[in-house]
């Protein structure tokens, strides 16, 4: 078995990666910034809750209540003071039901066109927030470089030794067996599909494919850390 060894260093890769975690300098501003410009949608959305609440209190549950219990008596043929107590509560569920979908479209149709004009009459754009996202996807998408990067050293400290190796491949795992001083000392690694395939087909662990694979990622990321 023939092993390429790639040109990346764990320790550089995983240090890149744990830094990509870190927020980029003035995240904290931009969030501040959005969070002011959010906050008229805020009032706007208690001053609806507000009238919602004072319509469903004056209006609609002294007159809608009555009647979805009505309904509800008339439609199940319930009578007597408990059964008309458990129809009468049912019939509250429902307003409140009601009461909570009414609010929740209001405030989301207030968000939105808030939300809108308040982007077009304050525009400023986040780059550190976009930034922080392609940092957390490039740490995301670089988890398999890692774990390539830690089997490619474990197969590097395997062979670096003058002792006599026997390389056996068991479905996903290569094994090390390295006779020392009479005994077999067995060594495990998982490989990955891509590294397996590989190692099949042409009998070469190849890892160069790291060396492109990080750059890409690197390249996506779009900021030089």
């Amino acid at each position: 078995m023939k092993v390429e060894y790639s040109h990346l260093k764990l320790d550089e890769v995983d240090q890149i990666r744990r830094k990509s975690l870190l927020d980029v300098p003035g995240t904290m501003k931009e969030d501040t910034l959005l969070a002011l410009r959010a906050f008229p949608c805020l009032i706007a959305d208690g001053i609806v809750i507000y009238f919602i609440l004072r319509l469903n209190a004056a209006v609609i549950y002294p007159n809608l209540s009555p009647k979805i219990g009505q309904f509800i008596a008339k439609v199940t043929g319930e009578s007597g003071f408990a059964k008309a107590s458990a129809v009468y509560l049912l019939a509250i569920m429902i307003g409140l039901v009601i009461l909570a979908v009414s609010m929740y479209l209001s405030v989301t149709a207030v968000n939105t066109v808030f939300g809108f004009l308040l982007k077009k009459l304050i525009p400023f754009t986040t780059p550190c927030i976009e930034q922080n996202k392609r940092n957390r996807k490039f740490y995301d998408d670089t988890k398999y470089i890692l774990r390539d990067l830690i089997t490619e050293d474990t197969v590097r400290q395997c062979l670096v030794s003058e002792e006599e190796v026997e390389i056996y491949l068991n479905d996903n795992t290569l094994e090390f067996h390295r006779k020392k001083d009479g005994y077999t000392q067995k060594t495990e690694v998982e490989l990955s599909d891509r590294l397996k395939a590989h190692l099949e087909s042409s009998n070469i662990l190849d890892f160069t494919y790291l060396d492109e694979a990080w750059e890409a990622a690197v390249a996506e990321k779009g900021d030089k850390t």
